[in-house]
């Protein structure tokens, strides 16, 4: 088999946890800020920043990507006051300071009356954040991701394949296994442990995705992922889990499964126009845009500055490429 294409993910940022919600199901959460994103591409940004304001009001919990989008919106339209609105909600669910000064189109809002007044409350608003967390599972969580990412680390310096292969059996898939047990008394007992309850969607989602890239043998009779797959998809329609991140998470299993050859989400390989129709329907049962609206949204980003946060950039750079079969 050729040597795996391990991911190697570094915590690039902490995001937001809450326990209250108006709203239990996120079907038409996910559904709306579709909507949004279309509106959006047709350029009707006040319209669009109205729709996510009526989403946020009917949950209390909001993905942080989506309150960074909106503050990013509003000053694009000139709208400072809900500007500054959605950056104090994204501060008060892991938005740092750090990230807001580097973001080339917030950069101007620090010569507005508003900037003073927000780094005033930003240390009341962080506290904010850090109380909602499971600080105890988030503990646990990051040491699973060490140890995941040790091992990973070594993979990738074997380069002989038979002795790849016997380190993955040998070494990898038994830690793994360890780690799916755990997350799956997790998902049971607390939900699982990403942005929402732990303030990290980045070190779960690794584990995993390494998890269902271990070989394709080993893979095809894999059990374990299978039983927690029904509570991440629970996750999903509760809010916990992104269904990009599920995705990717889900990718990385067809795809070394099919040994490359099954194609979905239309991240790790290479869509051509016939998979098109299949992916998007994939992506449609789970609450994700389309192919077409990611790379409308791309040409979108590049016009007006505004960063969408589109998933899989570690894989693909800008638009989702679609090969013709003509």
């Amino acid at each position: 088999m050729p040597k795996l294409r391990f991911l190697f993910i570094l915590v690039i940022f902490h995001s937001l946890g809450t326990t209250a919600q108006k709203s239990a199901d996120y079907t038409t959460y996910y559904q709306r800020i579709i909507q949004a994103e279309v509106l959006i591409t047709s350029g009707k940004y006040t319209e669009a920043l109205l729709t996510m304001d009526s989403v946020f009001e009917d949950y209390s919990y909001v993905f942080l990507r989506d309150y960074k989008v909106a503050a990013q919106l509003a000053l694009y339209i000139g709208n400072y006051q809900k500007a500054f609105h959605y950056i104090t909600k994204g501060i008060a669910n892991g938005w740092s300071l750090k990230e807001i000064k580097n973001n080339h189109l917030l950069q101007s809002l620090q010569h507005k009356p508003g900037w003073n007044m927000l780094l005033k409350t930003y240390d009341t608003l962080r506290h904010t954040y850090l109380s909602k967390l499971d600080h105890q599972l988030k503990k646990e969580v990051d040491e699973m991701f060490v140890r995941d990412q040790k091992l990973a680390k070594i993979n990738l310096g074997i380069n002989d394949e038979d002795a790849q292969n016997k380190f993955l059996i040998q070494k990898f898939a038994p830690q793994s296994e360890r780690h799916m047990h755990r997350l799956l008394v997790i998902l049971n007992q607390k939900g699982y442990p990403g942005e929402k309850l732990i303030g990290n969607r980045l070190w779960a989602w690794t584990i995993l995705s390494h998890h269902n890239s271990i070989s394709a043998a080993y893979n095809r009779n894999d059990t374990f992922y299978q039983t927690l797959r029904p509570l991440l998809l629970t996750a999903v329609q509760s809010g916990e889990l992104s269904p990009y991140d599920f995705a990717i998470i889900e990718e990385w299993r067809i795809s070394v499964i099919s040994e490359h050859r099954e194609k979905s989400y239309g991240y790790l390989d290479t869509l051509t126009q016939k998979d098109v129709n299949r992916s998007n329907q994939l992506r449609r049962d789970i609450g994700m845009r389309s192919i077409e609206l990611t790379n409308k949204l791309v040409d979108i980003q590049e016009k007006t500055g505004i960063d969408f946060f589109l998933e899989g950039l570690m894989w693909v750079k800008g638009k989702i490429p679609i090969l013709s079969t003509e």
